[in-house]
């Protein structure tokens, strides 16, 4: 986590935009390490390092049993891995709207909105029809997640710490993470 902490505060680091006149932050690698660190620890927590990273269900236990719900219930956890997790890891930069194909919420047209905020809900989705600035034709959309980094870091980092509490007296946990460990550094 010392290793996290230090790649956040670069990546949340201020520097002059060079085609404008405010400054701005590295948003997609920190959001990115902020997935890639709770995918991580979703892992460990369920015993199984996964080439393509933890699944929504594994994500989703993770996140009620370290999280703070409900505000990282399972249509957000489902939000912030296949809408901007995916899309950051395959193509380097958030879609500007992702069309939601999940049944019971299907067709909701997310797009995003990113700061640096460290106070209030790490992410949160919310109803809030728009178009999105910046694209080549209209590109309508009915909601926004609003990811406010500092937060989302913050919670991650608490999230960690929680669950190494946990580990340290738990016989099954610490099965779980020898798994995981093996797998990451395999024994000779």
């Amino acid at each position: 986590m010392i290793g996290f902490e230090k790649d956040m505060r670069i990546c949340l680091t201020s520097v002059s935009h060079p085609t404008e006149p405010r400054s701005t932050v590295a948003f997609f690698p920190a959001l990115m390490l902020c997935c890639a660190t709770l995918d991580y620890l979703a892992c460990l927590y369920r015993g199984q390092m996964r080439k393509g990273g933890a699944t929504v269900p594994m994500l989703t236990a993770y996140a009620q049993s370290y999280l703070p719900q409900p505000a990282y219930d399972s249509d957000v956890i489902r939000v912030l891995r296949e809408s901007l997790r995916h899309s950051i890891a395959h193509q380097g930069i958030a879609a500007r709207v992702w069309i939601d194909q999940h049944s019971l919420q299907q067709g909701r047209r997310i797009s995003w909105y990113t700061t640096t905020d460290s106070h209030g809900l790490g992410i949160k989705v919310v109803e809030e029809p728009g178009e999105a600035d910046r694209s080549p034709w209209p590109c309508h959309f009915t909601h926004r997640s609003h990811v406010h980094i500092g937060a989302l870091w913050r919670d991650i980092r608490d999230s960690a710490n929680s669950y190494a509490r946990k580990l340290e007296c738990s016989p099954d946990l610490i099965s779980k993470f020898s798994n995981c460990m093996e797998s990451l550094f395999p024994p000779t």
